[in-house]
């Protein structure tokens, strides 16, 4: 009778069956928490104090989204190298983070929207940008998975 992690294998994409996540333990969950985190504050001080000088506004604001994604090229690849997963973790790594970050995002918007920006438009336009940030991630993250599961 097969087991549990491979029968999962085969209804779940991109090698995120239960038995894909070995290797992970609650320290290196931890530790992933922590680096979404300190990627959360990186963003909260581009927010906080960009905002205000135009970085959500015009060619800035574009700029702003365009380097958002080698940027997250070079956060997820370090989200799994830090905690020592393989390659085929990038994608459990990048999840674990992003969950991490849009709950503070979250609890940021809710409760405290003035964390970002007194100004509305400003706290709005940064919660977006962190929203792209976020998607770019976790796609980038699907297509690296996508990619091994071509090269198997």
């Amino acid at each position: 009778m097969p087991n549990e992690g491979s029968r999962l294998a085969g209804i779940l994409p991109l090698n995120i069956a239960p038995s894909a996540r070995a290797g992970l333990d609650a320290r290196k969950i931890a530790f992933l928490a922590a680096y979404a985190m300190m990627l959360w504050s990186f963003a909260w001080a581009i927010i906080h104090f960009g905002g205000p000088r135009g970085h959500f506004a015009g060619m800035q604001h574009v700029l702003l989204y365009a380097l958002t994604i080698p940027v997250t090229l070079l956060t997820n690849l370090q989200s799994r190298r830090r905690v020592g997963l393989p390659r085929s973790q990038t994608l459990t790594a990048v999840a674990i983070t992003s969950c991490v970050a849009m709950f503070a995002d979250s609890l940021v918007l809710g409760w405290f929207p003035w964390i970002y920006s007194t100004n509305p438009d400003v706290a709005r336009a940064g919660a977006a940008w962190l929203l792209w940030a976020i998607a770019v991630a976790l796609v980038l993250a699907v297509i690296s998975a996508t990619d091994l599961d071509a090269e198997a």
